[in-house]
């Protein structure tokens, strides 16, 4: 088997936590792998099919592709570049008819590439799949006017509130777990009222300890989990696509917005800004238990180490629970000479049951079978975030509640017309907010002009 890799800077994420697998499936102990062909000859060896991989997840995803390349007659080229650069090289390599073969596309870029015209419809493809054993509608999630484009790599993260369990006993502020009386029944002003709790001053007014530390988040996962919970919509269509106007003047943006300038400026119980860069970020300020609370997705590599014991909630709501759809997908370039090789490839490391299983324990739910792997879990915190991450589907059977969750379902993309420059332009409305140079009202209507005008024209 031959497994290259290609990296344009060195890994971003650290390869350690694959080893204990990554041994396993070397040394060939998974169960019902093909074994090798004998090396005298005495059966014909399979002829082998190189594949080309691109994604932004540095070593984490070398294993699982060490696997397919030892139960499949493929050589695996890994190409890795970092997220930030990721999606405008792929559409250059694109337009220029060099793109990898299987390629990583994360939801908020699904605007761009959907409608480039670059990507291979799978539909043909997973016609004799079992398609109903994914966590999510692979159609809803993946599916662009009634084709399929991805297959989920992990069921969709949801945004967390994480704590800092040991400042939360110290106030006597109970964190239940899921399946317990009163988990995820904390609503905005719930928060509000934990974090001016854990806000420390001393005589002079100094901050001693924050209650949230919150970075600038746009309409990305924050921004738009605020604006759905509030319920609102970001854009003049129910599943982002097709959109003529962004809503961005509406009273429910507004107001999601707005509850998080208040979170630092009219409660002052979230880091400023200022604050936040000087130490390093959201969740580094969290880590140094310099905050209670921070938020990310449920995933404990989005935050930094930490020297504490740690619980976290569904993010609280305002009107309404969300389940966010939209994660990160595998697709097919459409010039590739190897599709159905790199389809196999795509298959594999999606559903290839000791890695889906292994990514749940890690940190992310796996897509495919997400509930049994879920069931499998042993207890502790990995479980409790897995649980949290599936407990307001509509259409999971989670013994804690009956028939499933209570949340609503929305679609995490930022659009079919403007993504990537939406995304970038509502980071600079929130900065902008923050850092008091307008209002939240002038912010938003002044990007709603500039939005609209890429949208119609």
């Amino acid at each position: 088997m031959t497994v290259q890799r290609r990296m344009s800077r060195r890994d971003f994420l650290r390869s350690s936590l694959v080893v204990g697998a990554a041994g396993a499936l070397a040394a060939g102990c998974v169960e019902g792998m093909p074994a090798a062909a004998p090396a005298d000859g005495s059966a014909a060896m399979p002829e082998r099919t190189e594949v080309r991989a691109s994604h932004w997840w540095g070593g984490f995803m070398t294993p699982s592709f060490d696997a397919a390349a030892k139960a499949l007659p493929i050589d695996v080229i890994e190409e890795m570049t970092p997220w930030g650069e990721y999606p405008q090289k792929l559409l250059t390599q694109m337009a220029g008819g060099v793109a990898p073969d299987l390629v990583e596309v994360d939801a908020y870029w699904f605007g761009d590439f959907w409608t480039s015209g670059r990507l291979a419809p799978l539909d043909d493809l997973v016609a004799d799949r079992d398609m109903d054993t994914f966590g999510v509608d692979q159609w809803l999630e993946n599916g662009f006017k009634g084709s399929l484009y991805g297959i989920s790599i992990f069921y969709p993260e949801q945004l967390t509130l994480w704590i800092n369990k040991g400042m939360t006993d110290a106030e006597g502020i109970d964190i239940p777990n899921p399946g317990e009386e009163g988990f995820d029944t904390w609503t905005w002003d719930d928060l509000v009222e934990a974090a001016q709790a854990l806000t420390k001053r001393t005589s002079d007014g100094t901050v001693e300890q924050w209650g949230m530390s919150m970075g600038i988040g746009g309409l990305g996962g924050i921004g738009a989990t605020m604006v759905y919970q509030s319920g609102g919509m970001m854009f003049d269509s129910e599943d982002n696509y097709g959109e003529t106007e962004i809503l961005l003047t509406s009273p429910e943006v507004i107001e999601s917005f707005q509850l998080r300038y208040d979170l630092v400026h009219t409660h002052q119980v979230a880091m400023p800004p200022s604050e936040l860069e000087s130490v390093g970020g959201s969740s580094r300020a969290w880590s140094a238990e310099r905050s209670a609370f921070t938020v990310s997705w449920g995933n404990p590599q989005n935050i930094v180490e930490h020297p504490f014991i740690y619980d976290h909630l569904p993010w609280p709501y305002v009107e309404q629970k969300l389940q966010i759809y939209g994660g990160n997908c595998w697709a097919l370039n459409q010039d590739s000479e190897v599709t159905e090789a790199a389809f196999d490839l795509m298959w594999f490391v999606t559903t290839d049951d000791l890695w889906a299983q292994y990514r749940t324990d890690s940190f992310h739910n796996a897509s495919y079978d997400t509930r049994n792997h879920i069931d499998r879990m042993p207890s502790g915190t990995n479980k409790d975030l897995a649980e949290g991450a599936v407990f307001r589907d509509p259409a999971t059977k989670n013994p804690a509640f009956d028939g499933g969750g209570d949340g609503v379902f929305r679609a995490r993309w930022l659009g079919e017309k403007a993504s990537l420059r939406i995304l970038r332009r509502m980071n600079t409305v929130e900065e902008e907010i923050l850092l008091q140079k307008k209002t939240v009202e002038e912010a938003l209507a002044d990007a709603k002009a500039e939005i609209d005008g890429w949208l119609q024209s």
